[in-house]
């Protein structure tokens, strides 16, 4: 269920730990671990929240426009299998100088 956001740890070894109210327009609690990297607990507000479809929600590095990341997770039906499609998009000035290397 994409609302168990204390569950992700369990099927996502990125996402170490999520906590925080499942609602439109509220902040989570997300600590990330990359593959050979620190953690870093970052807070990003829920933008699109359809129970047991898609979850979505928006994270920013300072103020707009600077690094934003929307992370979006989706459940399609698809010839009677079930797909989690789970996909991030980053915005921002700084993106180029994260993504260079």
């Amino acid at each position: 269920m994409l609302v168990a956001v204390d569950e992700f740890a369990g099927w996502n070894p990125f996402m170490i730990e999520a906590a925080g109210p499942v609602a439109l327009g509220h902040r989570l609690q997300v600590v990330i671990r990359p593959p050979g990297g620190s953690a870093k607990t970052f807070k990003p507000t829920v933008t699109v929240c359809e129970p047991n479809r898609v979850l979505e929600w928006l994270g920013r590095v300072g103020m707009p426009g600077l690094f934003d990341g929307r992370h979006r997770f989706v459940v399609e039906m698809r010839n009677g299998s079930t797909y989690l499609v789970h996909s991030e998009e980053f915005r921002g000035v700084l993106v180029p100088l994260i993504f260079s290397s």
